[in-house]
């Protein structure tokens, strides 16, 4: 399997690339050492569990080949100025040919200067592959001698870019008004389709996402891909709208299956591939 590999831990992120041959071992090395730089961003849009252990997730968990994946790690929390526990540390790639990748960890004990101690956080690591080739990874960190998290990243082959039906257009669902999507791809065209979904969350705020490299299956009947969500600043006066996308939160998937070219079924899962969400739409009459 070959990929590309980026790491960033802590309260920061950094970045250190790394090439990987196809027999799974690091062409350059295979050990990640993170080291801390910017700040730390979670998703807003599904939160980590509730849970007092080490957690591990991945975003996405299925996509295509040369799909950027982000790796994140949450450790048990640990006082914030002073105390002792287990950091995340190094990507161990050098078994990555037996399908399984371990992130490291540290036992420290550290002590901050602090005015008033804020309540124990977890600490946080983060790790960006990009994966060239189908296949399955199980990604393992151990937070301590006993607890350990793991999670399975799956990495699929390359659909179609032809769709068997005309989609182009908008798409809506009658339950839901004042939301849609709107697809840019038509039956003669040979590239990768592109969505806009716009819609309002559990408290009527409204959203805005895209849908990103995407591919068609199921005989050009089905699209997939990846369910994106952008950040930018609150715009200061009208004049400075729209603002640039700060970032990009973690991204999900989605599915779409038509049945004709003006009735369709949305699907959008979540980490570990449950349904987020299902609209029924239909295709608004051009």
């Amino acid at each position: 399997m070959k990929a590309t590999i980026a790491c960033s831990v802590g309260i920061g992120r950094v970045i250190a690339l790394i090439a990987l041959s196809s027999s799974g071992l690091a062409t350059a090395q295979t050990q990640i050492q993170p080291t801390t730089s910017s700040q730390y961003a979670a998703s807003s849009l599904v939160a980590w569990p509730t849970t007092s252990g080490p957690q591990i997730r991945v975003v996405p968990a299925s996509a295509p080949v040369n799909t950027p994946r982000q790796v994140s790690v949450r450790t048990a929390a640990m006082p914030s100025c002073f105390g002792s526990g287990y950091f995340p540390r190094e990507l161990d790639l050098s078994t990555l040919s037996t399908g399984t990748v371990r992130i490291r960890s540290e036992f420290l004990t550290y002590s901050l200067i602090c005015g008033v101690a804020p309540p124990p956080s977890p600490r946080y690591a983060e790790y960006s592959f990009t994966v060239s080739e189908p296949g399955v990874v199980k990604i393992v960190f151990a937070d301590g001698p006993s607890t350990t998290a793991e999670t399975t990243m799956t990495t699929t082959a390359p659909g179609t870019s032809q769709a068997f039906f005309e989609v182009n257009g908008m798409w809506y669902d009658t339950a839901t008004n004042g939301s849609g999507i709107s697809i840019h791809q038509r039956t003669s065209f040979g590239g990768p389709a592109f969505g806009t979904w716009f819609m309002f969350d559990r408290d009527g705020i409204s959203r805005w996402y895209s849908l990103q490299v995407t591919s068609w299956s199921q005989a050009g009947k089905t699209l997939e891909g990846l369910f994106i969500e952008s950040v930018a600043n609150r715009c200061e006066t009208l004049a400075s709208c729209p603002m640039k996308s700060v970032f990009s939160l973690p991204t999900y998937n989605f599915r779409i299956r038509f049945q004709s070219s003006a009735l369709a079924v949305a699907e959008v899962f979540g980490l570990q591939g449950e349904v987020l969400f299902r609209s029924n739409l239909r295709r608004l009459e051009q």
